[in-house]
C-alpha cells in the first residue's frame, strides 16, 4: 500500500467513526479512535487525524 492509499484509507476510517459518533452519541469512542491514531506514525494515522481537522476546522 502506498503512502497515500494509507492516508485515503485513514481518511475513510475517520469518516465511519464520526458517522458512527454522529449516530449513537458515543463521543468517548470517537476520542479513544483519535488518541489511538494520535500515537501512531502512518500514513493511515495522517490521513485519519487530517480528515478529523478538516472536519473540525470548516
Amino acid at each position: 500500500m502506498t503512502y497515500d492509499q494509507q492516508c485515503q484509507y485513514g481518511r475513510e476510517i475517520a469518516a465511519s467513526a464520526v458517522a458512527e459518533c454522529l449516530e449513537t452519541g458515543n463521543q468517548p469512542k470517537l476520542v479513544r479512535k483519535i488518541r489511538d491514531m494520535a500515537g501512531q506514525n502512518t500514513g493511515v494515522s495522517i490521513g485519519f487525524l487530517h480528515s478529523i481537522a478538516e472536519r473540525v476546522a470548516k
